[in-house]
């Protein structure tokens, strides 16, 4: 964008109007139209090169400064992603990992991994039939490991809730004034692009500064979106696992942090919506409608 704004002046930055044989007027462009609050004669030198320096320097610091808010929050969204990821595939795997810790246990009397099989009889008149049920559970030193990972994941689970949790509270606010002024960006900038001819360098330029608004957007979009699927997944992992051979409390931890998953976590636009691809899609059609109207 930066680019497409500023080298048309560099080429074509002063424009000569002859008035008279003896008069020439001199015009000068500037990338932005600017007003100075002192008298100075900026079309001659060096007064002209000062400030077309400055204002490239001006928007370019603008620009690095808007860059790096978008990095940090999407930083930050992207970091609650991992926490998720991390979270589900430790949850499939907690029970490979207390058997591992299991095995190198050397302080307990079983060294190895060891299963015991149980026989649970059920005495139920079905009819006549007794139901006799076969079980198989893990042995004391793997229920302890397990029972001890399950507790570490469910704080562990909890402390990434309140994550998601603190960072909607500091910067929903933030999210919303964003938002509010992408989109009134992103329409001036597609009634500007109706205004100008395909192909000039006001087109190019309008159109890559509206395309990387829109893509600013989308961004904020797709990583919300995400947190609410990744956080829901963790309710699937805990499900998926092979909870059935633990005892009940274990089972207890792993059922309350099903019912947490039920309820997504995710970010929001000032309380007013949440951040998540279905606006992003709501929002490109109501523009795209905007766009065909003006032209």
């Amino acid at each position: 964008m930066m680019t497409t704004g500023v080298l048309p002046y560099l080429k074509n930055g002063r424009t000569f109007n002859e008035i008279s044989p003896n008069i020439t007027q001199v015009i000068v462009k500037f990338p932005y139209p600017s007003t100075l609050p002192f008298e100075v004669d900026y079309t001659a030198s060096p007064c002209y090169e000062l400030m077309f320096t400055f204002q490239v320097f001006s928007m370019n610091l603008y620009g690095w400064y808007f860059s790096n808010i978008d990095a940090l929050i999407i930083g930050l969204m992207m970091h609650i992603i991992a926490q998720f990821k991390i979270l589900v595939s430790a949850i499939e795997n907690v029970t490979k990992r207390a058997e591992n810790m299991a095995a190198h246990d050397k302080s307990s009397a079983l060294s190895k991994v060891i299963k015991k099989i149980t026989f649970i009889k059920y005495n139920i008149d079905c009819d006549n039939f007794i139901i006799i049920e076969r079980v198989e559970t893990y042995s004391e030193t793997i229920m302890a490991n397990l029972k001890k990972c399950i507790n570490e994941y469910a704080y562990y689970h909890q402390e990434v809730i309140n994550l998601v949790d603190d960072m909607e509270k500091s910067l929903n606010f933030l999210f919303l004034i964003q938002f509010i002024g992408c989109l009134l960006t992103i329409v001036v900038g597609l009634y500007q692009i109706s205004l100008v001819p395909f192909g000039s360098s006001s087109f190019t330029n309008m159109a890559s500064f509206s395309f990387a608004i829109t893509f600013e957007v989308f961004m904020h979009c797709i990583y919300g979106d995400e947190i609410s699927f990744y956080s829901a997944e963790v309710g699937k992992a805990a499900y998926n696992c092979e909870w059935i051979k633990a005892d009940d409390r274990i089972r207890k931890n792993l059922l309350l942090m099903t019912l947490r998953c039920q309820r997504k976590c995710f970010l929001t636009f000032g309380k007013f919506s949440k951040i998540n691809l279905v606006l992003f899609l709501s929002v490109s059609v109501t523009l795209q409608t905007i766009l065909l109207y003006t032209k």
